[in-house]
Formats: structure tokens, sequence, C-alpha cells
């Protein structure tokens, strides 16, 4: 029998055995690397969506108080502007009112006197007395 051929085809074997160990092993540490960083990778992006999340909503609360504001401003200035509506309609009765009764008494509009220049008359005439 020759035991040389069998005694080398074992050694050879024995080295290819450990060498394909060598490379498993090589591989697992590779996986095991691929994981890490898969697992870093998942923990940034989850870690980048919280954030995300709280900046989008502080932009909301944001949006929704300036929004409020905005509404609240623009019933404020509907109210004034309604008011200046009401206050036009009441002169223009006034008006009215006064060119209907200055046409009754043949009023000339040239000798009227406004109450502020009557005012200011009075308080004159009264620095002479």
């Amino acid at each position: 029998l020759d035991t040389t051929g069998d005694a080398d085809s074992h050694v050879a074997l024995k080295e290819l055995t450990m060498l394909h160990e060598k490379k498993i092993e090589n591989l697992e540490a590779e996986l095991d690397e691929e994981n890490r960083v898969r697992e870093a990778m998942l923990e940034d992006k989850d870690s980048m969506i919280s954030q995300l999340k709280k900046k989008l909503e502080t932009q909301t609360k944001e949006m929704n108080s300036l929004l409020k504001k905005t509404a609240n401003e623009l019933a404020t200035s509907a109210e004034h502007v309604e008011d200046t509506r009401v206050h036009i309609a009441y002169l223009s009765i006034q008006l009215r009112n006064a060119k209907e009764l200055a046409a009754s008494r043949e009023f000339d509009a040239d000798k009227w006197v406004m109450k502020e220049d009557y005012e200011a008359f009075q308080d004159e005439v009264e620095t002479y007395k």
C-alpha cells in the first residue's frame, strides 16, 4: 500500500479544510461588520425621522399660531370695515337730512357756521369779557 499518497492527500485535505474555515471566519466577520453598519444606519435613520417629526410638529404649531393670528387680524379688520361702513351710512343719512332741511328752509350753505368755528368764536368772545 502507498501511504505517502494518502498522507499527502490527508495533509492537503486538512489544509483545504483550514483554508475553508478561514474563509468562513472572514465571511462571518464581514457579515457581522455589514450587520453592524446596517444597524447603525437604521438607528441614524430612526433618529433623523424623529428629528424631522419634531421639526414638522414645531413648524405646524407655528403655522397654526400664525394662521390664528392672521384670522384674528382679518376679523378685527373686517369689524373696522363694517364699523366704517355703518358710520358712512349714518353720515350719508345725516347729510341727506341736512340737505332736505336746508332745501326746506332755503338754507344758504355759504352762511352755514360749523360747530367748531362757532365754539372757537364763543371762546374768543369769552376772552374779551
